[in-house]
């Protein structure tokens, strides 16, 4: 599985207050399953919740939900392609310790396909399928554009990479 080390390098980059303090975020993989079928293909589908946890966290939580938008944008595109889907892209909990500190947890649905390739000298190679690309223009805003400075109140709470 390669996407929970991608999503935690893409908030560690877009969340000042985790770059500081990588520490703060810690990811778990949860009800894991894996797709596979018989026939001609080589390969499997991993099939799993994400939960990330940020501990002690005192930045805005608007600066990790478009931090984690933005990657899901590259690395999980189609919850973002339907109504339903997106609805239901990001889950959350948010423990409010105090006014300027949360412990803040969201999951993610996410599925990664692997392929396996014949090797010319026997075995197979395996391979992690990238995500098809979203093409289309999301509120007048070329797709290949993402969200990458955001202020709040004056304060830049995300600047992604």
């Amino acid at each position: 599985m390669l996407k929970p080390d991608l999503l935690r390098a893409a908030l560690v980059a877009a969340v000042p207050e985790l770059a500081r303090d990588p520490d703060k975020l810690t990811l778990f993989v949860e009800k894991g399953r894996i797709a596979a079928r018989a026939g001609p293909a080589n390969g499997f589908e991993y099939r799993y919740q994400l939960q990330a946890v940020l501990l002690d966290f005192t930045g805005h939580p608007d600066a990790v939900m478009i931090a984690v938008l933005n990657w899901i944008h590259d690395h999980q595109p189609e919850l973002l392609l339907n109504h339903s889907a997106g609805n239901e892209a990001i889950s959350f909990d948010a423990d409010i310790i105090d006014a300027d500190t949360i412990d803040l947890a969201f999951t993610l649905e996410l599925n990664e396909a692997v392929t396996f390739t014949p090797r010319a000298g026997g075995g197979f190679d395996a391979t992690h399928r990238g995500e098809p690309q979203l093409v289309d223009a999301l509120l007048g805003i070329p797709a290949t554009t993402l969200l990458g400075e955001i202020y709040l109140g004056g304060e830049l709470i995300v600047q992604a990479g």
